[in-house]
């Protein structure tokens, strides 16, 4: 089976309200997504996203993050990363913002969890 896409916020840019230049614009709720710990998941990449990833159980998980070969035939993946248990230092990480050149299959970055308990969100920056 194909991986589970997570779905994608998009951060809100500084003054975006054209009316109104001083007016800052709304925060954007924040969509946690279980990892899918059977298929994987993936995110669409456009170079510009962060991923978030939290644990949410009394145990500790993981996160792996794959690259892909790039023009050199060069690897780095990420991970397997170890998330503490809920609610301690280290239950929740940010990581980088992955361009694709390196990390994109396709237009997707693939991204595995140990468990469901494992939750991620994408975060875009504005253009």
């Amino acid at each position: 089976m194909p991986p589970t896409v997570l779905p994608t916020i998009i951060k809100p840019q500084p003054y975006a309200v054209p009316s109104s230049p001083t007016t800052p614009p709304p925060p954007v709720q924040v969509l946690w997504t279980a990892a899918d710990a059977t298929n994987g998941n993936a995110f669409i990449s456009t170079g510009r996203e962060t991923l978030h990833a939290i644990n949410t159980a009394a145990g500790t998980g993981t996160v792996t993050i794959t690259s892909q070969p790039d023009p050199y035939n060069r690897t780095r993946t990420i991970g397997p990363i170890t998330l503490a248990t809920s609610g301690s230092a280290g239950s929740e990480v940010v990581f980088q913002k992955f361009p694709q050149l390196g990390w994109a299959t396709g237009d997707l970055i693939l991204v595995t969890a140990s468990a469901t308990t494992v939750q991620f969100y994408v975060a875009q920056d504005p253009l």
